[in-house]
């Protein structure tokens, strides 16, 4: 398969470069396989915002309601196409009753569109209510507000005590989420997405959702962030051979950019793992690039550092076992989610684009 004919101009020179180079890495036959991959269409998802009311209306047939086993809910496509046309548009819904039982006029959006690769950090990360949680790169926001659906997923719950034993239950650890994104014009997005999305009340200075500008290649302590965080995420900006192959505009690619990106990244490992609780922390990395410099690389210099490697143990995820249960209305997301999780077999979500390499590390 030859490289698209319509990419932009001031992008050529890169491809040939950036060919040379992975057909090195992959060898031929590899890389005319990632190639493929690579330029074909994103499959597109819509991550599901459980705070709003679910509509009446049903699916298209050609979209399938898929659940994850930590509670997150997908649309996407189950005739082969990208989703691009088949997915419903993002409207404004009322805030879900089973989070304000008193009744509310605040509006939030109904899902988040995003490619299918980009929910599987979110995934992997998996952080539990009460934690503390850190996205270290989070612009433009789908996968803080995946983190977000995740750890404050028991609001409902806990939204009015239905019996005196629970009125005296001791009080949750409360839940916190900081999105960090140190450019502006990206950090006024983040804000508006999450504000959309989870409603303005939950977006503020104190939490439970933090937006904050921190540059995260730099060792200074934020004052906004907590000491240690139990969970983080690091998807860290790339080379994303994407772009340059679709010829994105201003998109360009040499070998020296992948040294100074693997700088940048292994910067923000070491701030991540600096930011993390000590024992029990775990660590999500990931880009959405196929480089080895950008991603293997970065996890052995880190590892091999006499001050950042002590005490990491590192996994690679396998998301073919990841639970991806398909049910049957997007109602059927927001109530009975856990009771369909245990009884169903469980499938994978797959994409048409190389996942994003994620590999998490964890304190021992």
């Amino acid at each position: 398969m030859d490289f698209r004919e319509d990419v932009h101009d001031e992008v050529r020179p890169s491809l040939g470069s950036l060919q040379s180079y992975f057909a090195k890495c992959y060898g031929t036959s590899r890389w005319r396989t990632l190639r493929a991959a690579l330029e074909a269409p994103a499959q597109k998802v819509a991550w599901l915002n459980l705070r709003a009311e679910p509509p009446k209306a049903s699916l298209p047939s050609t979209v399938k309601l898929i659940v994850h086993k930590s509670g997150s809910a997908f649309l996407m496509c189950s005739n082969g196409s990208d989703g691009s046309a088949e997915l419903p548009a993002p409207s404004p819904c009322q805030l879900c009753s089973d989070f304000y039982p008193g009744g509310s006029t605040q509006k939030v959006t109904s899902h988040y569109l995003l490619d299918g690769a980009s929910i599987l950090p979110a995934l992997a990360l998996d952080p539990l209510p009460g934690e503390q949680v850190l996205d270290m790169c989070a612009a433009p926001g789908g996968k803080s507000l995946i983190l977000a659906g995740q750890l404050f997923r028991q609001d409902a719950a806990h939204a009015t005590p239905n019996s005196a034993s629970q009125a005296a239950a001791p009080p949750r650890r409360t839940s916190l989420l900081v999105s960090n994104d140190k450019t502006a014009a990206r950090r006024g997005r983040l804000k508006r997405v999450l504000q959309e999305y989870l409603g303005p009340s939950m977006v503020s200075d104190h939490g439970p959702v933090i937006v904050s500008s921190v540059d995260a290649t730099e060792s200074r302590v934020s004052p906004t962030w907590p000491m240690h965080f139990d969970k983080i995420l690091v998807d860290a900006p790339c080379s994303s051979e994407r772009h340059i192959i679709h010829g994105a505009p201003g998109a360009s690619w040499s070998a020296s950019r992948l040294k100074r990106d693997a700088q940048v990244q292994q910067l923000l490992l070491r701030s991540a793992v600096r930011r993390l609780k000590p024992a029990g922390g775990k660590l999500v990395y990931s880009t959405c690039s196929i480089a080895p410099i950008e991603n293997d690389g970065v996890i052995a210099k880190l590892l091999a550092h006499e001050r950042y490697g002590i005490g990491l143990t590192v996994q690679v995820r396998s998301f073919a076992a990841e639970g991806m249960v398909h049910i049957r209305t997007h109602r059927e997301a927001h109530t009975n989610t856990s009771t369909r999780i245990r009884t169903h077999t469980c499938t994978h979500a797959r994409t048409t684009t190389p996942a994003h390499t994620c590999k998490h590390a964890q304190i021992r």
